[in-house]
Protein backbone atom coordinates (compact mmCIF):
# COMPACT_ATOMS: atom_id res chain seq x y z
CA UNK A 1 0.00 0.00 0.00
CA UNK A 2 2.87 2.57 1.02
CA UNK A 3 4.45 1.63 -2.80
CA UNK A 4 0.88 2.60 -4.12
CA UNK A 5 0.98 6.05 -2.15
CA UNK A 6 5.00 6.66 -2.79
CA UNK A 7 3.88 6.01 -7.11
CA UNK A 8 1.04 8.41 -6.78
CA UNK A 9 2.97 11.22 -5.07
CA UNK A 10 6.03 10.84 -7.07
CA UNK A 11 3.40 10.79 -10.33
CA UNK A 12 2.12 14.53 -8.81
CA UNK A 13 5.58 15.67 -8.79
CA UNK A 14 6.26 15.05 -11.80
CA UNK A 15 3.07 16.43 -13.26
CA UNK A 16 3.76 19.43 -11.26
CA UNK A 17 7.68 20.04 -12.69
CA UNK A 18 5.93 19.63 -15.97
CA UNK A 19 3.15 22.17 -15.61
CA UNK A 20 5.94 24.33 -13.58
CA UNK A 21 8.58 24.00 -17.07
CA UNK A 22 5.65 25.08 -19.14
CA UNK A 23 4.73 28.47 -17.18
CA UNK A 24 8.68 29.15 -17.09
CA UNK A 25 8.73 28.73 -20.91
CA UNK A 26 5.45 30.68 -21.75
CA UNK A 27 6.40 33.69 -19.15
CA UNK A 28 10.01 33.53 -20.77
CA UNK A 29 8.41 34.19 -24.59
CA UNK A 30 5.52 36.55 -23.10
CA UNK A 31 8.09 38.28 -22.23
CA UNK A 32 10.62 38.23 -25.12
CA UNK A 33 7.53 39.02 -27.62
CA UNK A 34 6.71 42.40 -25.66
CA UNK A 35 10.57 43.25 -25.85
CA UNK A 36 10.06 42.64 -29.39
CA UNK A 37 6.93 44.59 -29.59
CA UNK A 38 7.96 47.52 -27.56
CA UNK A 39 11.41 48.23 -29.41
CA UNK A 40 10.73 47.08 -33.03
CA UNK A 41 8.42 49.35 -35.01
CA UNK A 42 7.85 46.57 -37.41
CA UNK A 43 6.94 44.40 -35.33
CA UNK A 44 5.03 46.15 -33.02
CA UNK A 45 2.62 47.55 -36.23
CA UNK A 46 2.80 43.77 -37.23
CA UNK A 47 1.11 42.80 -33.74
CA UNK A 48 -1.06 45.75 -33.89
CA UNK A 49 -2.44 44.90 -36.75
CA UNK A 50 -2.94 41.21 -36.07
CA UNK A 51 -4.23 42.19 -32.39
CA UNK A 52 -6.94 44.71 -34.05
CA UNK A 53 -8.29 41.87 -36.60
CA UNK A 54 -8.10 39.13 -34.25
CA UNK A 55 -10.89 41.52 -31.56
CA UNK A 56 -12.81 42.04 -34.59
CA UNK A 57 -13.03 38.88 -36.08
CA UNK A 58 -13.17 37.64 -32.35
CA UNK A 59 -17.10 36.44 -31.41
CA UNK A 60 -16.67 36.41 -27.64
CA UNK A 61 -19.96 36.61 -25.74
CA UNK A 62 -18.20 39.97 -23.60
CA UNK A 63 -15.24 41.62 -22.46
CA UNK A 64 -14.04 38.83 -19.98
CA UNK A 65 -14.56 36.25 -23.16
CA UNK A 66 -12.81 38.20 -25.15
CA UNK A 67 -9.54 39.18 -22.55
CA UNK A 68 -9.20 34.99 -22.07
CA UNK A 69 -9.88 35.06 -26.07
CA UNK A 70 -6.91 37.52 -26.06
CA UNK A 71 -4.50 36.37 -23.79
CA UNK A 72 -4.61 32.68 -24.38
CA UNK A 73 -3.93 33.75 -28.29
CA UNK A 74 -1.00 36.25 -26.86
CA UNK A 75 0.37 33.08 -25.09
CA UNK A 76 -0.14 30.36 -28.20
CA UNK A 77 1.34 33.21 -30.49
CA UNK A 78 4.68 33.64 -27.94
CA UNK A 79 5.19 30.04 -27.52
CA UNK A 80 4.62 29.29 -31.48
CA UNK A 81 7.48 32.07 -31.86
CA UNK A 82 9.90 30.25 -29.96
CA UNK A 83 9.00 26.65 -30.44
CA UNK A 84 9.09 27.94 -34.36
CA UNK A 85 12.69 29.81 -33.95
CA UNK A 86 14.60 28.01 -31.32
CA UNK A 87 16.91 31.33 -31.43
CA UNK A 88 14.26 33.43 -30.76
CA UNK A 89 15.69 34.24 -26.99
CA UNK A 90 18.51 34.98 -28.46
CA UNK A 91 17.72 37.16 -30.99
CA UNK A 92 15.80 39.37 -28.77
CA UNK A 93 18.78 39.48 -26.42
CA UNK A 94 21.28 40.31 -29.53
CA UNK A 95 18.19 43.22 -30.29
CA UNK A 96 18.63 44.76 -27.07
CA UNK A 97 22.21 44.72 -27.29
CA UNK A 98 22.67 46.43 -30.43
CA UNK A 99 19.66 49.02 -29.36
CA UNK A 100 21.76 49.78 -26.63
CA UNK A 101 24.84 50.35 -28.72
CA UNK A 102 22.92 52.67 -30.46
CA UNK A 103 21.66 54.67 -27.75
CA UNK A 104 25.46 55.25 -26.46
CA UNK A 105 26.53 56.31 -30.61
CA UNK A 106 23.84 59.09 -30.35
CA UNK A 107 24.24 60.16 -26.95
CA UNK A 108 28.51 59.87 -27.76
CA UNK A 109 27.64 61.93 -31.22
CA UNK A 110 25.58 64.08 -29.59
CA UNK A 111 28.00 65.30 -26.48
CA UNK A 112 30.62 66.17 -29.29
Amino acid sequence: MAWIVTALFAGFICVMISVYNRALTEAGAMRSLLLMCLLNDSTYASQKNGLLGFIANSEAKDAHDLSVKVLTAMSELALKMVQQDATFHLGVSGFLWKTREEIKNKSASTNR
